[in-house]
């Protein structure tokens, strides 16, 4: 019964997440900033070999603020 009771409402609150993204326009303001996001995604879709230089340059600053957060300074 507990399990019941909480896949409902997972499955409430997947639904309004979903009725507030795509059915309202509520957030039609803010899903204006991922469309560099979606240009980035095209321009690798484009030629799947680039999607190397997209995931350095994701992951090169990433190394370098873990190192900068984690670094050993005594």
């Amino acid at each position: 019964m507990r399990r019941l009771l909480g896949l409902t409402i997972v499955l409430g609150i997947a639904y309004g997440i979903f009725h507030a993204v795509f059915r309202t326009g509520i957030l039609a303001p803010l899903l204006v900033y991922a469309e560099p996001v979606k240009a980035a995604v095209d321009w690798v879709v484009e030629d799947p070999r680039r999607a190397w230089t997209a995931l350095a340059v994701i992951v090169i600053p990433h190394i370098g603020l873990y190192y900068l957060i984690f670094e050993d300074r005594k």
